[in-house]
């Protein structure tokens, strides 16, 4: 039977490279919206114009839409998928959860957890690195995703 592999986490606490240590172990398809973010959507989370309230529509869902359709495909044909989420509320969770049913496959969350100052100077340090392959996040945003994690 398929797995779906949730990694839960802030941005910057090492979600990805978790991720590509389960994808190599379980010969998964791993999936992480960030990787598209900009090369989809655009880099605007920070714009302190943007509020954290403004991406929350659009930009999420068609993300989610997007992982979900790759995740289904592989999950029917037997393969191990693993979701690299930056925060997962009560009721996403729950979402997730009715999908691996509907498909028939096992749910796995994967809490990924480091104090919130490695996660802020990781976010800072990633986008001075490489800041075309990732999105900047104000460390106000950071905190506000802190207080709605499930």
């Amino acid at each position: 039977m398929a797995t779906l592999h949730l990694l839960i986490g802030l941005p910057g606490k090492c979600k990805t490279s978790f991720g590509q240590d389960l994808e190599a172990r379980y010969d998964a398809l791993h999936l992480n919206p960030a990787d598209w973010q900009n090369r989809l959507l655009g880099n605007d989370l920070g714009d302190p114009a943007s509020t954290l309230e403004e991406n929350q529509g659009l930009r999420p869902e068609t993300l989610k839409s997007l992982v979900l359709e790759k995740a289904s495909s592989a999950l029917k044909n037997g393969k191990d998928v693993i979701i690299d989420l930056e925060c997962l509320t009560c009721e996403q969770k729950d979402e997730f959860h009715h999908f691996a049913d509907e498909l028939g496959v096992e749910l796995t969350l994967h809490y990924v957890d480091i104090p919130e100052e490695l996660v802020i100077s990781s976010l800072k340090t990633g986008f001075i690195v490489n800041p075309e392959e990732t999105f900047l996040i104000p460390e106000k945003k950071v905190k506000k995703w802190l207080e709605t994690i499930c």
